[in-house]
């Protein structure tokens, strides 16, 4: 009869028992069946019959093993989900938050005058600019020194803006001693950043516009859009994004300027609305009124909505006389 230390001593030699706790269970499975294989297959070759208890004891010893590989592999897994392994969720796939620095470099990496103001868009979500922070955190991402120019005490509060685009310089010709004529004076272009900031620094608020002393141009070279084509923009967008960046794209390509001048029905004729009806109900005596497009379609139109909007002032017979996008409740204006 062949002892349990026989047994023992062959399946030591022989058996592959699972060991790496990597495997999956069906691996580990198919490899403690097999052990059980060779234990009975050596047996057979002595030519002898095991007493049953001691067959008992091998297949009581092969299930602890089982069990333990299972809750090594168990503990193995916990621990790599709860460190972010490959069972990690969403929050592996969510997007990273930018830091003033991240901002800082993105805008000196920025050469277009559309990819700057993403950046400050951005900024914005993420809440790195918002209502009372700090001016510092502009000069952070443009180098700019709007921190060492506040006002005093005496002045409630300043307005500057960050411009996005590049500036036409005019040319430095030295003035000739005999030259007293006038100067023509040469204004900013482009898109920019508007921010209002009181004495301590802190952001009161802000809105994105193009307009300048001199007029604006559209922002890029891309082949126009027409009416309709940015009408069917506008009411397919998904998101709040989508809709303010056919805004955005309304005032690049200077569909919605200030010469012309432009009609409000320019306006419906590119967003779908109808504020030239309400025009032909107002009295002759109201000159002016502000009409608003909100990116944020669950916002109604009272004065202290949050979400972004494009603001647009109309004068006279109700032409375009301003306009400006941003994300600060209307009252503030």
């Amino acid at each position: 009869m062949i002892s349990a230390r026989t047994i023992r001593a062959y399946n030591t030699r022989t058996a592959v028992y699972p060991t790496a706790s990597f495997l999956p269970d069906r691996f580990k499975l198919t490899s403690i069946f097999h052990g059980v294989q060779r234990v009975e297959k050596g047996i057979k070759l002595h030519g002898h019959l095991t007493p049953r208890w001691e067959i008992k004891m091998s297949l009581v010893q092969l299930g602890l093993l089982c069990l333990v590989i299972t809750v090594a592999s168990c503990s193995r897994w916990n621990v790599s989900s709860s460190d972010g392994g490959s069972s990690s969720s969403v929050a592996n796939n969510a997007p990273k938050q930018w830091s003033p620095m991240d901002f800082r470099e993105a805008y000196i990496a920025a050469k277009t005058e559309s990819a700057r103001r993403d950046i400050f868009l951005r900024a914005l979500d993420e809440g790195v600019i918002a209502i009372g922070k700090n001016v510092a955190v502009i000069d952070t991402i443009a180098s700019t020194q709007f921190n060492n120019e506040r006002t005093d005490a005496s002045e409630p509060s300043k307005f500057d803006s960050v411009l996005f685009a590049d500036q036409i310089m005019r040319p430095k010709s030295p003035r000739q001693p005999d030259d007293h004529g006038p100067r023509s004076a040469w204004s900013y272009v482009g898109s920019y950043f508007a921010f209002e900031y009181d004495s301590n620094g802190s952001i009161l608020k802000y809105y994105f516009s193009n307009l300048h002393k001199g007029g604006s141009r559209r922002t890029d070279a891309n082949p126009r859009v027409s009416n309709e084509e940015l009408k069917q923009l506008y009411q397919t967008a998904q998101s709040r994004e989508e809709r303010r960046n056919v805004c955005l794209r309304a005032i690049d390509e200077g569909i919605i300027q200030t010469f012309g001048p432009v009609n409000v029905s320019t306006i419906d004729a590119a967003f779908g609305t109808e504020f030239s009806k309400l025009s032909q109900k107002r009295s002759r005596k109201e000159s002016d009124r502000w009409v608003y497009i909100n990116c944020d379609k669950n916002v109604s139109s009272g004065a202290n909505d949050a979400g972004w909007y494009l603001a647009v002032e109309l004068v006279d017979q109700d032409n375009i006389f301003e306009y400006y996008l941003t994300n600060v409740p209307k009252s503030k204006f």
